[in-house]
């Protein structure tokens, strides 16, 4: 059995004095892709938020290649090799598409212009729009945008 990429053992965590996750145990290999499952304030979202380090874990560990990155600021996690895509306020309205993926390699010290030739290629919306400022794009192209960001740095 291979060692998982990303594991969750017994977390706790929550927000102020309100306790959300109670011993989540999660564990995803290498090339997994998995589905969180449920309804409205069930967790899903402050599991992701704890394994990226926009939340602390209270009790429990958060590994990356069985290294603990919990209570890791979120920019260090990035340059860990995880990518995150929030919901909702996920992209910079007042830069132009290609100003929000240049962002997203903020951290990257070479081939920032390889991986946004390839990301153009992948995403040919993108190229034709790059000059445009993000908050003219419609709710599903500033998905992909947020997405393509978050792939700037190859998670």
């Amino acid at each position: 059995m291979s060692q998982p990429v990303l594991e969750l053992t017994g977390v706790d965590s929550g927000y102020g004095d309100v306790q959300v996750l109670n011993g989540i145990d999660m564990h995803v290999d290498d090339e997994e892709m998995i589905c969180l499952v449920g309804p409205n304030g069930a967790g899903k979202s402050t599991v992701l938020k704890t394994a990226f380090g926009l939340l602390e874990p209270w009790k429990g560990s958060v590994l990356l290649n069985d290294e603990d990155i919990g209570g890791m600021a979120p920019e260090e996690i990035v340059r860990e090799g995880v990518g995150y895509v929030p919901q909702t306020d996920n992209v910079f309205g007042s830069l132009s598409i290609d100003e929000n993926l240049r962002m997203g390699g903020v951290a990257r010290s070479d081939g920032l212009k390889d991986v946004l030739e390839t990301l153009y290629d992948r995403f040919p919306l993108l190229q034709e729009k790059r000059t445009a400022k993000a908050r003219t794009l419609s709710g599903g192209q500033r998905q992909v945008l947020a997405f393509a960001r978050a792939r700037v740095m190859e998670p």
